[in-house]
């Protein structure tokens, strides 16, 4: 089974006349570095020479032959202030909770490379852990796959530049950061965010065109939010679109998604409590993730693994009452999120 099997990207339908149209941050910031964007310009001679000459970015993998299967993770940035009432957990006591809530791993930043207590405390629990930074160079790209590589990290998850970079500085960054991945070995994933250029979708489509070696983090919250996204059925008649399906649309990105983070968007606000799980709104994200998922296992080969973390984050993501109380249990809407994880997951191979 071929790694490279990917949909018709939305440009290449227009083309053929099937489609009418087409903080974390600052948290990252003080842990590591940060990065930047990539280029959309240029014709079908540009894109065959980026493929030509960009490498592909080593998957996530472990050296088994087990069928690809679930990482479920927690994140750091999630983790931070809680619990609501009382005195922040300890990196100990989050450590030991996340153990016992079920989950395999902890999502951190790079600054963990240099902190030996922190990684004993993860190897004594048993928990694979991966990083993200927020480089804006390919020289701070390069020391936070290094830092991946030092620590044995699964993988580095990068906020990369700002919304707007101009293509040439944008495809220079994404392309000699792909080059450093494969040389160090470490995979590297382009999480969707806002403010960072991976903002727009349409500018994303565009460059997967030139560099279908990208790869990934989905936290497609911050697109909902841009989108203003707000029922994946009835965002058609309020674009107008004739073909407003949203996994079509966004295909080329879901195909190359290697990790997912999960925070559930209302297309007005970036997170919002979804309950148990069984609301309209939950139901669609999960079907979302289900896509994400699905698409990876056709590509998946043996010894493949599809991390995914609920990244619900503290004030000023979460929402707070006049007293500064934040009105959402964030830990256990993160246990929610892992319920939905693991039944998009079981549909993914029904599918």
């Amino acid at each position: 089974m071929k790694r490279e099997t990917y949909s018709t990207s939305p440009l290449e339908e227009k083309e053929a006349g099937r489609l009418p149209h087409s903080s974390r941050r600052n948290f990252l910031a003080m842990i590591s570095a940060a990065v930047a964007t990539v280029g959309c310009s240029g014709g079908r001679e540009d894109v065959t020479r980026s493929r030509a000459e960009v490498p592909e970015t080593p998957p996530i993998h472990e050296e088994t032959n087990n069928p690809p299967r679930l990482m479920l993770m927690q994140n750091g940035y999630g983790m931070s202030g809680l619990p609501r009432e009382g005195k922040e957990w300890s990196f100990e006591e989050k450590v030991r909770r996340i153990k016992d809530a079920g989950y395999e791993g902890f999502q951190l930043g790079t600054r963990l490379a240099e902190e030996p207590d922190k990684l004993e405390l993860l190897d004594k629990f048993g928990l694979k852990f991966s990083m993200a930074s927020v480089p804006k160079t390919v020289e701070e790209v390069r020391k936070s796959l290094e830092a991946v590589k030092k620590s044995g990290a699964k993988f580095l998850v990068v906020i990369a530049g700002h919304s707007y970079m101009s293509d040439k500085d944008i495809h220079s960054l994404v392309t000699d950061s792909i080059r450093a991945s494969a040389e160090i070995g470490v995979h590297l994933s382009w999480e969707t965010h806002r403010a960072a250029l991976t903002e727009s979708p349409y500018r994303m489509l565009q460059l997967v065109e030139k560099v279908p070696q990208m790869r990934f983090c989905a936290d497609l919250s911050h697109w909902a939010l841009v989108q203003e996204l707000e029922d994946f059925d009835k965002q058609a008649s309020f674009w107008k679109l004739a073909e407003p399906d949203m996994f079509r649309m966004w295909a080329p990105v879901l195909d190359r998604t290697t990790n997912i983070q999960c925070r559930i968007s209302n297309g007005d606000c970036i997170q919002v409590d979804v309950g148990d799980g069984s609301t309209k709104l939950a139901q669609q994200w999960m079907d979302l993730w289900t896509e994400i998922m699905r698409r990876w296992l056709q590509q998946a080969q043996p010894g493949d693994v599809f991390p995914v973390a609920p990244e619900l984050g503290p004030p000023v993501y979460s929402i707070q009452d006049l007293q500064g109380r934040e009105l959402s249990d964030r830990w256990e809407q993160a246990l929610v999120m892992k319920k939905l994880t693991e039944q998009a997951w079981k549909k993914a191979h029904e599918a």
